[in-house]
């Protein structure tokens, strides 16, 4: 999991240095195109509900857009929409 979340972070972090350098929005297809496994680092047959539960929270932990309250808006836009992206994978799953 922690791979995973560092994995996401460098992706997002090129994507802020692309945005430093002119680019006007943030782009999560790449997110959006991965394999719902993949996404969530969850390996075969571990895809049980209480399983997905654990990783949801763990994303949850680490990504709620209520844990970056007072920083600017579009943070707070970008965390929801990667929750958005989380869930779904979770629901899919």
């Amino acid at each position: 999991m922690q791979h995973s979340l560092r994995d996401m972070a460098k992706r997002l972090a090129f994507a802020d240095q692309a945005r430093s350098q002119g680019a006007t929005t943030w782009s999560l297809d790449y997110l959006r195109s991965m394999d719902s496994g993949e996404l969530l680092g969850v390996r075969e047959g571990m895809a049980e509900n209480e399983d997905l539960s654990k990783v949801r929270r763990r994303f949850a932990n680490a990504l709620h857009p209520d844990r970056v309250r007072g920083l600017p808006a579009w943070t707070e836009a970008l965390f929801s929409e990667i929750m958005r992206i989380v869930n779904g994978a979770c629901d899919r799953k």
